[in-house]
This record gives structure tokens, sequence and C-alpha cells, in this order.
């Protein structure tokens, strides 16, 4: 498991929630990419030796709008995507929430991250530990 995962499910830190794919996302240089199937392909290309499965299955998650608690395609949360995902990408079964997946997981350097491997963080105050994988 390893980092286009990351490129996915890092998305849910800034979420709010039930939003749709606006067709817009930043670049991080002050422009702008259309969101959708072709940005996914330009970023797969990006990934040396990327899992095509892996990519295929994160693509049949666009457009499915983020749910707190939510772990249906009518709406999830970033650990059901995340559970999700790698259920149907390599039959991986995880615990339901980002905090029981961290239990189980290994601290390793970002320069060794790898196409599927989780990558846990906190956005808010709510007290120690992660809040979202």
């Amino acid at each position: 498991m390893s980092v286009a995962a990351c490129l996915l499910l890092g998305a849910c830190a800034g979420i709010s929630p039930a939003p749709r794919y606006t067709g817009v996302a930043s670049t991080g240089s002050g422009q702008e990419e259309a969101v959708g199937p072709e940005l996914a392909t330009r970023q797969h290309a990006r990934l040396q030796g990327g899992d095509r499965r892996l990519m295929k299955v994160i693509d049949s998650y666009i457009g499915v709008p983020y749910l707190w608690g939510g772990t249906t395609r009518q709406g999830m949360d970033c650990s059901a995507l995340t559970r999700a995902v790698l259920r149907e990408a390599y039959g991986v079964e995880l615990p339901r929430t980002s905090r029981q997946m961290y239990q189980l997981g290994k601290p390793m350097d970002r320069q060794a991250l790898r196409a599927g491997d989780l990558v846990f963080f906190r956005i808010d105050d709510s007290g120690p530990g992660i809040s979202h994988v």
C-alpha cells in the first residue's frame, strides 16, 4: 500500500460537509485546473510505477460527496473512503476509523512513501492524536 492514495485521501482534510466536486481545483501556483478524469489521469502519469488497479478504484470515487460518518457512495468520510478503496483494490480489510487505522500502522520517512501508503494527520484542536487519513 502507498502515495497515490495520499493524493486523493489527503483531500479529505479541507472539505466541508457534503460538497461535490466543483470542477475546479487549485494547483497551489495561483492557477486552477479542472477536476475530473483528465486531471486524475495527468496526476497518475506522474507516479512512477503507479498501481493501475489502485488508480482505477480511486477514479471510481470521483464525485462522491464528503459526509462525516458516511460509508456509502451517497456520502463518505475520509476513513470510509480509504477503507473502501483499499478493500476494492487489494482486498485489504481496515478498521472503520482513521484513529483505529493509525494504531495499526508504523511511522516512516516522507521520502519512503509509495502509492497506497496511508498518511495520517490532524486538522483541528480536538485533542491528541490524528483526525484524518
